[in-house]
């Protein structure tokens, strides 16, 4: 009932099925299943959620990266049954905390209830949650444009034109800064006055929204990507 015993058991686990499949393939392409899942010993529940299943998504990567092999988690993860507190800080640390390990494919946006339930507002506020987290890893571009330091000398301490400079406007469409679809940002005025709508309000309204949009089809370049994948994986059964 360790993290390192835990580690080793499913290490192994995870190597004895990249040998079978090579032996079968040799050359298959392959992804390390750091899929890890914790108990609680008071329940005998399958965790998710946990900081020690994060803790192992973390171990997981690092352990993909020694052996030189992509690997694949599930995250965001949450362990309870509503869309409430427990579900956001369980999502937002096993989100965060398995795009910063480096984990090559990460899925589960849109379920909770340890994987068992799903549903549409969950899996826009997952996107959130996993814009954040992915912005957050980004970290900041520090060079010379983004320095600006001609531009803060000819502004000077007055500030001015520095809201309508090039700059400033080039970057503000940029990805500098995420612009939220579901945060609530700015006065108690405007938030009430927009009908005081919570986060889940906020993600049944965006679902709406999303489904009445209709479906974008892929471009040809994308088209043609998916028809060779298939293509290739029909050809070698």
């Amino acid at each position: 009932y360790t993290l390192a015993g835990l580690l080793t058991i499913d290490n192994a686990e995870c190597l004895s099925g990249l040998v079978m499949s090579q032996l079968i393939r040799p050359g298959a392409k392959v992804l390390y299943a750091n899929s890890w899942t914790t108990t609680d010993m008071r329940t005998g529940a399958a965790l998710v959620g946990s900081v020690e299943t994060t803790i192992c998504r973390i171990a997981g990567a690092q352990l993909a990266r020694f052996y030189n092999v992509p690997c694949h988690t599930t995250a965001p993860n949450s362990d309870n049954h509503a869309h409430d507190e427990q579900n956001s800080w369980e999502k937002t640390l096993s989100q965060f905390c398995s795009i910063a390990a480096g984990n090559d494919l990460i899925v589960n946006c849109g379920m909770f209830a340890t994987g068992m339930t799903c549903s549409h507002e969950q899996l826009v506020m997952d996107d959130e949650i996993s814009a954040m987290a992915r912005r957050i890893v980004a970290g900041v571009r520090v060079d010379a444009d983004t320095i600006a330091a001609d531009l803060i000398k000819s502004v000077g301490p007055a500030g001015t034109g520095y809201i309508t400079s090039d700059h400033t406007m080039r970057w503000l469409r940029s990805d500098e800064y995420l612009t939220p679809r579901l945060a609530v940002r700015g006065s108690r005025t405007l938030w009430e006055s927009a009908g005081a709508k919570d986060t889940y309000q906020i993600a049944r309204e965006e679902v709406a929204r999303l489904l009445q949009q209709p479906a974008a089809p892929l471009d040809a370049a994308r088209l043609d990507g998916v028809s060779r994948v298939v293509d290739e994986f029909v050809r070698k059964g």
